[in-house]
């Protein structure tokens, strides 16, 4: 009697922390191109390295803010922009990798744009304001003297697959994008062009080699918790 009592506490005891072992482990993203780098963790199916994990795209950044203030979400991978400002509302969010970089292309189908010089007095589409690729093209274009006030419009109107679906309709002539948009763009209407090289511009501008588009971000509770989960994930990206 007294074996079979002793066998049903350690039961108690450990099979919560069997359950929690089992539980698994919820990595949010963005659909676009802050979840392209998410693609090879859906391919490995539901468990990577002995890790149980749940791969998640939310369709708007407001979501992914929406469930890191509520608590729900521990792991995400987001524009650096959007993790700037769950950081600032006092989230306690650790950054532990870049997982994105360099991805952006200008495309045109005007014929008198060839460089980025020529883009004044234009209109270009450059969807996520405040975003990385409007951070980056606003750098190149005040390297090369624009104002930005006075000498290009640009707009902010379309979400990035949309910007694409105008892009190869003809409704908008010049947009800036991210892959896998631009070739999307570029293999629905081949005669969009590519103006200039956006990483090389940016060098020049006096950024670094490249720049993040992506974070994987995770809560400092969770890193402090569970590190070797934190590794496994990390490994899955390299």
């Amino acid at each position: 009697m007294h074996r079979s009592r002793n066998i049903w506490t350690l039961m108690f005891l450990f099979f919560p922390l069997f359950i929690f072992a089992q539980t698994p482990v919820t990595l949010y993203g963005l659909k676009g191109p802050s979840g392209v780098g998410m693609l090879k963790l859906f391919d490995q199916g539901p468990e990577i390295g002995g890790l149980p994990l749940r791969v998640t795209a939310l369709p708007s950044a407001d979501l992914m803010v929406a469930k890191f203030v509520s608590g729900e979400a521990e792991l995400g991978i987001l524009p650096p922009n959007v993790a700037a400002k769950l950081y600032s509302a006092g989230r306690p969010l650790r950054i532990a990798a870049v997982v994105g970089q360099g991805m952006l292309r200008l495309l045109t189908s005007d014929p008198s744009i060839r460089t980025l010089g020529d883009l004044k007095g234009k209109t270009v589409e450059v969807a996520g304001q405040g975003a990385t690729p409007d951070f980056v093209f606003r750098r190149i274009l005040a390297s090369q003297g624009f104002d930005l006030q006075k000498d290009i419009q640009l707009g902010y109107s379309l979400a990035y697959p949309e910007t694409a679906q105008m892009l190869i309709a003809g409704r908008i002539p010049t947009a800036l994008l991210p892959e896998p948009f631009a070739t999307m763009a570029l293999m629905g209407r081949p005669s969009l062009r590519v103006v200039g090289d956006i990483q090389d511009e940016w060098v020049k501008a006096g950024g670094k080699e490249n720049y993040p588009m992506t974070v994987l971000v995770v809560t400092a509770d969770f890193a402090q918790k569970h590190p070797q989960d934190l590794r496994t994930l990390l490994e899955a990206y390299r």
